[in-house]
């Protein structure tokens, strides 16, 4: 079905308000990932923490050992000759295993100073360059849900304004058709007063044909639209007008310019297929206001039609 929307050469207001969805969603996923960084930058803090706490012990016992290893290297010479002195040879082992142990410890308790000192560095810079990432991401996302949501409100506004002229100029229309068939009636009616009951005559006749006397008629559900539900005044799959007298209707398949006959209890009418739909599993019809009216249809909503090709 046709939608209230702008020129058929134009971007429709669904595609507006389709661009703006998706916009949404970008906006809501670099939240998403905000919150999801938010929690890491918890956990890094948390960690951050433990790791200042663990400093101050660190650099102590690692001025500790530093000085331990200075008093050792002082002592060199002395240590040296100890060793030397040593008549039993397991002694002098032990003594240089001693040595070298406490030497060890030293450096290794200096190492742990460094490393600790480079993951907190580490640490503050990835936090600092994920920050900056996400806090970019969130704005781009927000300037373009910004000025999709601005380009749909524009759309819409534009859609309200054309509706309104076309209906401004459909009123028009019929005012003066109209006041032209009141002019053609009363000027037939003073020559031929009996030529209005003749007219009723055969559109009632008309209207009566038996359709299980013809052939190709297809038995289908079928709804209308264009009437209370928005949908009036927007622009069809074929660039016309949805509007009161509309003669149209939707199938999904069936070329558009081709006419059909549609009966309903009795009542049959001609229109032309002009849009697409209807959207909905099981309907094979939609029909524009006049076409409802004409048959009887427009307080029944959804129902089952008789309908053929005519051309």
């Amino acid at each position: 079905m046709g939608l209230p929307v702008a020129h058929a050469d134009e971007p429709s207001v669904e595609v507006f308000e389709e661009a703006a969805i998706k916009a949404g969603e970008v906006y809501q996923q670099a939240n998403d990932e905000l919150t999801a960084l938010e929690e890491k930058i918890q956990k890094n803090n948390d960690k951050l923490n433990e790791l200042n706490t663990r400093l101050p012990q660190a650099k102590q016992s690692s001025a500790k050992a530093i000085r331990r290893s200075y008093k050792i290297m002082k002592s060199r010479n002395q240590l040296i000759e100890l060793i030397l002195s040593m008549d039993d040879f397991n002694s002098f082992l032990g003594m240089l295993t001693y040595i070298n142990n406490s030497n060890a410890a030293n450096t290794d308790k200096i190492n742990e100073l460094g490393q600790i000192h480079a993951q907190l560095t580490a640490t503050h810079k990835q936090l600092a360059t994920q920050k900056a990432q996400l806090d970019d991401k969130i704005k781009k996302a927000q300037t373009a849900l910004e000025a999709a949501q601005k380009a749909a409100q524009a759309a819409r506004q534009k859609a309200l304004e054309r509706a309104a002229e076309a209906r401004a100029k459909w009123e028009a229309e019929q005012k003066a058709l109209q006041e032209q068939k009141a002019a053609q009636s009363a000027s037939v009616a003073k020559q031929n007063p009996s030529s209005k009951a003749e007219s009723l005559g055969k559109n009632a006749s008309a209207q009566t044909s038996q359709i299980s006397q013809e052939g190709g008629w297809k038995k289908v559900v079928a709804s209308h639209y264009g009437i209370n539900d928005g949908f009036l005044w927007g622009t069809t799959a074929s660039g016309d007008i949805v509007t009161p007298t509309s003669m149209g209707v939707a199938m999904k398949t069936v070329p558009l310019g081709t006419v059909i006959e549609i009966s309903y209890k009795g009542y049959t009418v001609r229109a032309v297929v002009n849009d697409r739909g209807p959207f909905v599993a099981g309907r094979e019809i939609d029909m524009q206001p006049a076409v409802a009216y004409a048959l009887g249809f427009e307080n029944v909503g959804v129902g089952a039609v008789y309908y053929r090709i005519v051309s």
